[in-house]
Parts: structure tokens; sequence; C-alpha cells
């Protein structure tokens, strides 16, 4: 019941279910890198104030909004200090060039720490769309 009120992006109903409930702490990790992956950034921000999420866990939900394209909640990730792994950035900017989604890369290119990590190549491209 709580991954499909969260794949739907149901914030309402997620909080009837914690109210009614108890969403265990690897409950809720379970579901937040979904909820940055499918771009509901409501409920990863309810699910980050209310719950422990792990280090592991937002790598896991950086790598889905890169590929769910949602910068919003990249964004919100890298605001809320969690330790995203420049290994994690540098294979998203890989995979932003590759399939010619330049907002992502130029986004991790600009907010990540990934430039010395990161083959040369990809950067490039990255920067290339960052003067467009």
């Amino acid at each position: 019941m709580l991954g499909i009120a969260c794949n739907k992006g149901q914030l309402a109903m997620v909080q009837w279910i914690a109210s009614e409930f108890t969403i265990s702490v690897n409950e809720a990790n379970d579901v937040f890198a979904d909820v940055c992956t499918n771009g509901h950034l409501d409920l990863a921000q309810w699910f980050a104030r209310d719950f422990a999420i792990t280090d592991d866990i937002a790598n896991e939900a950086f790598r889905g909004a890169c590929i769910g394209k949602h910068i919003d909640v990249m964004r919100w990730l890298i605001s809320r200090n969690f330790p995203i792994r420049a290994n994690i950035a540098s294979n998203e900017l890989e995979m932003a060039c590759c399939s010619g989604n330049s907002r992502v890369a130029c986004f991790i290119v600009r907010e990540c720490s990934v430039t010395n990590d990161a083959p040369e190549k990809y950067v490039d491209a990255a920067l290339s769309c960052v003067r467009v």
C-alpha cells in the first residue's frame, strides 16, 4: 500500500498511512529512492524530514533523479548535504552525455564535484552545453 501511494505521488495518502500504521525506517528507505526517481519532491522532503535516510539510499535516489531528469529533486538532494559520491555523479554525467540529456549533464558539472573523476570527454561535452 505504501509503495503504491509513493509511486503515484500521493502525499496525503502516505501521510494517512503513516498516521494509521507504523512506517519503519527500513520501509521509508525502501521507497525513498523510488520517490526521487519518479520526481515526487514533496514526498522526498516528507520522508527525509521524518526518517533517517541512509547515504547509500541517497546516492541511489540521486541516480534515479538523474535518470528521471528530475533536476529539482537532484538540486534538493544536494542542498540537504546528502553525501553524493563523486563516482555516482561521474557515472550519471557519462549517462547523461551519452543519452543526449544536456540539462542533467550541465547540472551535474555545475553542482557536483565530478571533474576530477569523470572522463574528460564527458566533462568537455557537458561544459560545451553550459556555454551555449
